[in-house]
Formats: structure tokens, sequence, C-alpha cells
């Protein structure tokens, strides 16, 4: 299904909604489209996400089926499941048809703050700004790009900065700091005032 011209998707999503989603429980639909905001989740992290016990069952069924669900072990975290590209799409679709944006919102602020413990860094401070808690996220932010900056991840860094508004990063000293260390070879000036607000903050 990888490049299907976009005439055909409307055809595709017909074909998931009518022999996949139809077929499935309300319990089974809600963990599709719940666990369809990550890249990639195990089992046991969605359970308690939703407070429940049967995500692997579904996504197993839908895996060992070849049903657009692919599983891969990790050493760490034991099975994670993700979607085909397509069938994600599709299950992000009906996310938005079936929860209204506020039930959205909740739900990105839960799964950024389960991540948070977790210690999903990267995954928190996304679904932080999903959520629209910006200032939650810059907390997070000032642990993770600590650890980016030592590894050298300049342009990651820089990239989640941009998501940030301006008032956010102007009021965290953290991130004006990170924003300094991310353009330090050019905007002198900028960089001299965001190290001095820093420092006063």
């Amino acid at each position: 299904l990888e490049g299907l011209p976009d005439r055909f998707q409307a055809e595709v999503f017909l074909y998931f909604s009518q022999e996949i989603f139809a077929h499935l429980s309300e319990q089974d639909a809600r963990i599709l489209l719940c666990s369809s905001v990550f890249q990639e989740v195990s089992p046991q992290f969605l359970d308690t996400l939703l407070n429940m016990t049967d995500s692997e069952k579904i996504l197993q069924e839908l895996a060992s089926c070849n049903l657009f669900v692919h599983a891969v072990y990790d050493a760490d975290r034991g099975w994670l499941y993700s979607y085909h590209q397509l069938f994600r799409e599709f299950l992000q679709s009906m996310w938005q048809e079936r929860f209204s944006a506020v039930e959205r919102k909740q739900f990105f602020l839960l799964a950024a703050k389960a991540c948070a413990r977790k210690n999903y860094l990267k995954s928190a401070v996304d679904f932080f700004l999903q959520a629209e808690e910006p200032f939650w996220a810059a907390s997070v932010l000032a642990v993770l790009g600590r650890e980016m900056m030592q590894a050298g991840r300049n342009r990651d860094l820089a990239q989640m900065l941009h998501r940030f508004p301006v008032g956010v990063i102007q009021a965290k000293p953290w991130l004006l700091l990170f924003r300094a260390y991310c353009r330090r070879y050019s905007h002198a000036a900028e960089n001299i005032a965001d190290l001095q607000k820093a420092e006063g903050l």
C-alpha cells in the first residue's frame, strides 16, 4: 500500500472501516484509536494508560493476521507494536471523529504524564505540547535538553525549541541557555541577551 495515489485513500479507508474496524468491540476499537497516537507502544504501557488489561490480546491478534500491525521485540521494553502508516492515518482520522478536542487534549495530557513517569522524555515533551501545556513541556525539556547537549544532538534540540511559544522560552532559563547553545555560531547579540536573561531568572 506504500505510495498509493491520494485519490485511492478514501477507498482504502473504507476497506479498513468495513473489513477491520467494523468487527471490533467498543473496547478493542478504543485500544486501536488511542494507541494510534504513538509511533510504537508496549501493551503494558497502554494498559496502564487506558486502565485495562486487554491491549496485548487485540494487538497480537492483528499482528498474527498481518493486518497492518507490526511487532518488534525490545530487550528493555518487551514487545512493541506499530501500525502501517496508512492504517495509522485511518485510525487517527477515526480518533479525530470519535473524540472531541477536549477529550483528545485530556488524553494527550495523560499520555505526557505517563511518558514522563517512564522517563520517555522526548515523547513526554511532544504530548505536553499537543495537550497545550508548554510550561510542563519546558520542565521536561530542561532535563532532556541537557542530555541532548551532551550527546551533541544540537539540531534535534533546536527543532524541539522551535515548537515552543517565544514567551515560554523567555520565561525558562534552561530553554534560553539551550537556544543560545544551538545558535552559538550565529546571533551573537541575541545569545548574549538570552544568557543574561537566563542568569537573571
